[in-house]
């Protein structure tokens, strides 16, 4: 279910299936995190109600054989309370490594650091990592880690935030960032 062993870098190049309209981007869910709600102002008034939200939100988008790449900050808690948020969300995840997953690697294991997917049209790589980055020529960073300080897309340095508060605390398709990449 937690697609995450590779290379022994934990970099994955040339995934050719992840850009089918089924694969999708989020960072920084915070499962189980009250404080972050208080931190990034989000429109919950307890934990439990944003932890409904964001479950509901990600099984409406996402199917069971859907593919979700989480860009970090999964959740907080115990590894058996990470465990029962796994298993009630659809899909199959790739988890990169955030600075808030110790527990969540004690559960499904070693993390990536990065993904870099290759595109062909627009002649593009995609880097996911959870830290944002400056881009290299012919690359887009797709990250999270700053919440609600950038928006979804930033054309004047080609980064793209799947932080939830950006993307209306729900996954995007990669197809979409694949289009703003293209513009």
């Amino acid at each position: 279910m937690y697609p995450n062993r590779g290379s022994s870098s934990g970099e994955v190049r040339g995934v050719s299936d992840l850009t089918c309209p089924r694969v999708f981007l989020i960072s920084d869910t915070h499962f189980g995190h009250a404080n972050i709600i208080r931190y990034c102002g989000r429109p919950f008034s307890s934990v439990e109600e944003m932890d409904r939200a964001l479950i509901q939100n990600w099984n409406d988008a996402v199917g069971p054989e859907d593919v979700v790449i989480h860009l970090g900050d999964f959740a907080l808690g115990s590894p058996g309370r990470i465990q029962e948020y796994l298993e009630a969300l659809n899909g199959k995840i790739i988890f990169i490594q955030g600075n808030h997953d110790s527990h969540l690697e004690m559960v499904v294991g070693p993390l990536l650091p990065k993904v870099v997917i290759p595109l062909i049209d627009p002649p593009l790589d995609l880097r996911l990592q959870h830290f944002p980055g400056i881009p290299a020529p012919g690359e887009a960073v797709i990250h999270g880690h700053i919440h609600d300080k950038a928006p979804l897309f930033d054309p004047r340095i080609y980064r793209m935030n799947v932080s939830v508060e950006a993307t209306g605390y729900r996954p995007v398709p990669l197809r979409e960032i694949i289009e703003l990449a293209g513009t």
